[in-house]
Parts: structure tokens; sequence; C-alpha cells
């Protein structure tokens, strides 16, 4: 995945990774905030970074990947879920209690069906940052992944509701969410997202 343009150090980079089925494995110096399952999360404070970052896969398999990086955060993540599960048209990440006012939300969801998906959306609160599908043939039928990010601030600090928690995607079918919280490096001030968002998607073999 090639890093977003602009980063300088001090930045914070949030990266979120989809695998159908096999574990998967960041670039070294990426702090993982993971669920044990397809879907996880991870977080960085840019330091003379480098070009690209590789994920790797335990099994050959499809992998997905989106990075966007934050301006004004400190790089330390004050809250986090990412045992969001289910199937239903509700992707719904698990509520968090963010600490301080003007914490950044970053939410994420990701899918896979048999069938091309058609609609899906961050939580009503969130700016949508990037949707990716990928697709492969099993040998039998063809199997699809989505994989979306969104984020917002959280003015006043307190529990997410579900305008931060609750995305949608059409049809019907088994998803997993997962979202963070981004400290602001003075409260007062709000986290912002200056540099853009790059995404990966590659089968590999």
């Amino acid at each position: 995945v090639t890093k977003p343009a602009g980063v300088v150090n001090g930045d914070v980079l949030v990266a979120v990774a989809l695998s159908d089925g096999a574990a998967v494995t960041p670039p070294a110096g990426w702090s993982g905030i993971t669920g044990g399952g397809a879907l996880n999360m991870y977080y960085k404070t840019a330091a003379s970074e480098p070009a690209n970052y590789t994920w790797t896969t335990s099994a050959n398999n499809i992998i997905s990947a989106i990075i966007s990086a934050y301006s004004g955060a400190t790089g330390v993540v004050d809250k986090s879920n990412v045992t969001g599960s289910g199937s239903s048209t509700t992707p719904t990440a698990v509520a968090i209690t963010t600490t301080n006012n003007n914490e950044m939300i970053v939410w994420a969801a990701a899918n896979g069906v048999i069938t091309d998906e058609t609609t899906d959306s961050c939580p009503s609160a969130m700016t949508k940052r990037q949707d990716i599908e990928a697709s492969y043939f099993d040998g039998f039928v063809n199997q699809y992944t989505h994989l979306w990010l969104g984020d917002a601030v959280l003015a006043i600090a307190g529990l997410t509701n579900s305008t931060f928690n609750n995305g949608s995607s059409t049809p019907s079918h088994t998803w997993a969410a997962s979202i963070l919280s981004l400290i602001p490096a003075i409260t007062s001030n709000i986290v912002t997202i200056p540099l853009g968002t790059l995404t990966l998607q590659a089968l590999i073999p």
C-alpha cells in the first residue's frame, strides 16, 4: 500500500486490512487492534515513513487494505472495539466511550458475499473515505469482498451512538465492523484529514 501523499512526521496513520479467512501480518512498526478474524485495524505515528507498506497473509488468499492519514492527533488510541459482527443489512461496531472532546472516530466494515454488492455506507455522522471491492473465482462461483472506511469528529466526549456505530450494506450478508478513536494533540483542537486515503487490493499467489 502506497503511503498517502503529504504525510509528515507526527501524523497518525490508521490502516484496516481484510483477508478472506487467513491471518494478516502488518508491516513492522504498526500496532494492531485485532479481533482474531478477517478484519483488523492498525495504527502508527509517522516517523521517516517508507514509500509503501506490505501486509502479508498466512495462506494463499485475497487481501484488501486501506490507509488513512490524520493530522493533529497524539498517536494514542483512546478507545477501540473490533468485536462487531453479524449477518444483516446493518454492520454495527460495538460502541466506545471517548475520554476527550473532539476525538476522531475511525470506523471500518467488511463483508464477503457470492454476489456483487449494490450499496454500502458508513454511519450517518461520518464521511466515507474509501470503499473497495475485490473478487476471485473459487472454482465454483465468484466470491466478493468489500472493505470501507469512514470517520468523523465526536465533539463532546461520551458514548458513540448509532450515527457513529451503524453503517448499512445491501443485500443482507455476513459482516464485521470495527471502530477506534484518536486523541487530539490538544484536546480543544480537532483532528483533521488533510492528506488522503490510499488503498490496495491484491490476490496473493
